[in-house]
């Protein structure tokens, strides 16, 4: 037989329990715990109700108050806090009343209508007794207790039920309010500490560094996206994948090749609109399609929240947050992420101001330095050394042609000095007080030959953000050297033939004709006529080209110069390393001078330093075909303490001379490509902006 203490008696444990807890989950569990003595249950219920979005979740996990299942990982899983749709389910059936109703849940489900129907059934629940929860006029939640006796609750026990969520009603208004309250708080304390961290920022790195290390202790997430947008040319890029951050879908995004500016997707379009909404990975992936999405999916992202990033009124941006767990993001966060937006919208627009900064720099740099300093650039020798027949035979035609401006083509094998004929011809023209500029038709995309040739203008093509001056322009009084010719496409050579004959070019995307005074030096490595009946190479270039030919002698054909260039060599190598030059052994010439040069003066220079490296170190290379032992005595009266600093130099130096060589190697394999499957950098393993890099670096570009 029940207690007969009156309603009011049998609820004061309630408001005793609400006044000793402040943890929301401890005080649920102790108001459960001092209910349940005077209104006995299996299993207590308690929603709160979102009008605005259909929607109802619980307060509080029925595992936290259901011992027998507090360890099952099903129940774990089925019983997580949830948002279900409200309308037509059985809370919003038993919320609706200021009364107390009775429900009962059948095999089936359809008595309960409700997705944890199934769930409560196989756990043997049978009855139900629940009741909305109201503040003045408005219902906001509902409270049930369930029972796995069908007939435990009846129509006296529904005054005691009424005055129960009285109670519980005011106290979950206050706990609400006062976590809303707190809520706001944190949040606040959030946006300042994050406000501080991306303040003042000026580049990708730092920025990228904020969002997971400082934003992502305040809004957990597992993956996330910095979109940069260009509108005006309709494209994108995720400046976290640019940056190579350490995100779970890396390796797969950088596989499928799909990093750096890509062309603006439509789900872009629809994110940027859309302001701070959260969508399931699902349905994103029925509308629209997107490079990077097969990723995403198979790392296993079930939800996103993005939002558009602006600097001032301009948009710039999106950041977009993954999870993946299902409900991984609340409605009540969206407040919280649009505050963490307006934070890196100007930040980013920060980041973006710095890199186009840097771009006209470097831009204006690479300017000066073909207009001022072309002529300082480091070579793989200073000049061209040697006074055997054929070598001579070169010098006289140079002092033959050096002060014409009729068109030169240079031929010769990799490594012979080709480009040290071009400009010791330039060097004695009397164009020598403008400078040479070089372009290397082997190392640039077919999609930007013609660009850097003739230029282009503001918008002719996607990444055409400014008018760029082409080495045509940057030639004009001075000298062209078109290395490696016979790499340049068939379909520009008919628009070099033309501006070589009219001494004019058009740019593109320009309608403007511009004259040039420009005096062309081409040279190759191909047999051009070869080229031409395999229809790789017009034969009126050729002609245009062939006014008037130098065929620079290989190393081998010229075997008496080798002593003076060895020498030379390992005399700026010893200048270099700060050590005495003393000569080169006899047995060691006559290595040199046996020996058929594949690679020609650049093997031969190459050698040497490494050689002189070497000996200076007491090491041997045991990777080389020839030893040679260049000094005879190069310690003299050096202590040990200057040996030492002196081998750790010659030891940077050798790695360098070592990377340099595997890069002219590579070059040579890939007839000097750098992009694509066929590239050297692909043979390398590295970037194609690194092997650039490293080739201007070395004086191989």
């Amino acid at each position: 037989m029940r207690n007969t203490k009156t309603n009011a008696d049998k609820t004061l444990p309630i408001q005793e329990a609400f006044l000793s807890e402040k943890n929301r989950k401890e005080l649920l569990q102790v108001i459960f715990e001092t209910i349940r003595p005077i209104f006995p249950f299996d299993l207590p219920g308690l929603f709160i109700i979102d009008q605005i979005n259909n929607e109802h979740y619980e307060l509080l996990n029925v595992l936290d108050t259901y011992k027998g299942i507090a360890n099952n990982k099903k129940w774990k899983k089925t019983y997580s806090l949830q948002r279900f749709e409200h309308e037509d389910t059985a809370v919003d059936f038993l919320s609706r009343s200021e009364f107390p109703k009775l429900a009962y849940i059948d095999k089936s489900g359809a008595t309960w209508p409700h997705p944890q129907a199934q769930a409560l059934y196989k756990l043997g629940i049978r009855q139900v007794i629940g009741i909305g929860l109201r503040n003045e006029d408005t219902t906001f939640g509902m409270l049930c207790f369930s029972s796995k006796k069908p007939d435990l609750y009846s129509d006296k026990d529904f005054a005691l039920m009424k005055v129960i969520s009285k109670q519980l009603s005011s106290i979950l208004i206050h706990m609400v309010k006062n976590e809303e309250v707190l809520r706001q708080q944190r949040q606040t304390e959030h946006l300042l500490k994050i406000s501080e961290a991306v303040a003042n920022i000026e580049n990708g790195p730092r920025l990228v560094d904020s969002i997971f290390n400082m934003v992502h202790r305040f809004f957990p997430f597992d993956d996330a996206g910095l979109f940069v947008l260009d509108l005006p040319n309709k494209r994108e890029r995720d400046l976290i994948i640019d940056y190579d951050y350490n995100t779970a879908t890396l390796t797969d995004i950088q596989n499928s090749g799909h990093v750096g500016w890509l062309p603006l997707s439509e789900i872009t379009i629809f994110l940027a609109e859309k302001v701070d909404v959260i969508s399931t990975v699902e349905e994103l992936f029925t509308r629209f399609e997107h490079p990077h999405f097969a990723a995403l999916q198979k790392q296993g992202y079930r939800e996103i929240i993005s939002g558009p990033l602006k600097n001032g009124n301009n948009l710039i941006g999106i950041l977009c947050f993954w999870t993946k767990k299902q409900s991984g993001f609340s409605r009540e966060s969206i407040p919280f992420f649009k505050s963490i937006s307006n934070l890196i919208g100007p930040a980013l627009g920060a980041v973006l101001a710095q890199e186009e900064i840097l771009r006209l720099n470097n831009e204006l740099r690479l300017e000066r330095d073909y207009l001022i300093e072309e002529a300082k650039v480091e070579h793989n020798f200073e000049d061209i050394i040697g006074n055997s027949p054929l070598i001579s035979e070169v010098f006289e035609k140079i002092n033959i042609v050096a002060n014409t401006d009729i068109t030169i083509l240079v031929d010769g094998e990799t490594g012979t000095g080709k480009e040290l004929v071009a400009r010791a011809i330039h060097n004695r023209s009397t164009r020598k007080d403008k400078p040479i500029i070089k372009i290397n038709c082997a190392t640039l995309p077919k999609e930007l030959i013609e660009s850097e040739l003739f230029g282009h203008e503001k918008g002719s093509f996607t990444g055409a953000n400014d008018r760029r001056i082409g080495k045509f322009e940057l030639a004009d009084k001075g000298t062209l050297f078109l290395d490696e010719i016979g790499e340049l496409p068939v379909e520009l050579q008919a628009k070099l033939l033309r501006a070589i004959q009219e001494k004019e070019i058009e740019p593109l995307g320009g309608s403007k004709v511009i004259k040039v005074d420009v005096r062309i030096i081409a040279a190759t490595n191909r047999n051009l006529l070869k080229e031409i009946d395999k229809g790789h190479f017009r034969s009126d270039l050729f002609y245009r080209l062939n006014v008037f030919p130098i065929k620079v002698p290989t190393l081998r054909e010229r075997q008496e110069d080798i002593p003076l260039l060895a020498a030379h060599f390992a005399k700026n190598m010893c200048s270099k390393l700060k050590v005495p030059f003393h000569g080169i052994k006899e047995s060691a010439l006559l290595e040199l001078m046996t020996y058929n040069w594949p690679g020609n003066i650049r093997e031969l220079q190459n050698l040497i330093e490494r050689s002189c490296i070497l000996r200076l170190s007491n090491r041997s290379d045991k990777n080389s075909k020839l030893t040679p032992r260049i000094f005879d005595a190069i310690e003299g009266n050096i202590s040990p303490t200057q040996m030492k600093k002196k081998k750790q130099v010659s030891l940077k130096i050798l790695r360098e001379n070592e990377e340099k060589e595997k890069i002219s190697h590579a070059l040579e394999l890939t007839n000097w490509r750098i992009r694509g499957e066929k590239g050297a950098a692909k043979v390398l393993k590295i970037k194609p902006t690194t092997l650039e890099y490293r080739m201007k670096k070395y004086g191989l570009a």
